[in-house]
Order: structure tokens, then C-alpha cells, then sequence
């Protein structure tokens, strides 16, 4: 699972969208900050 979350997260930073992501508390998610994009064009790149 970790290769396919990284892997889907470079290509966003590879394609210019992703500004930075991180985790906001171990195991429970995290933030993203992207530019020049909106919520609805993004979700269709973020795995279930």
C-alpha cells in the first residue's frame, strides 16, 4: 500500500499540482496543498 500512495503522490508532484503534503497525526491522515487546481479535479487522482 505504501508504494501505490507514493507513487500516486509523486506523479501529482511531477505534474506540477502538488505543492507539499504531510501528515497531520501518524495513521490518520494528512494534508495536501495543490495549485492551480480544484478539489473536483483532483479527486479522481487520490486513491480509495
Amino acid at each position: 500500500m505504501a508504494g501505490h500512495k507514493n507513487a500516486w503522490i509523486k506523479g501529482s508532484y511531477d505534474d506540477g499540482v502538488f505543492l507539499q503534503t504531510g501528515s497531520l497525526q501518524a495513521q490518520l491522515g494528512g494534508g495536501i496543498i495543490a495549485l492551480n487546481t480544484s478539489q473536483a479535479e483532483e479527486q479522481p487522482r487520490v486513491p480509495e
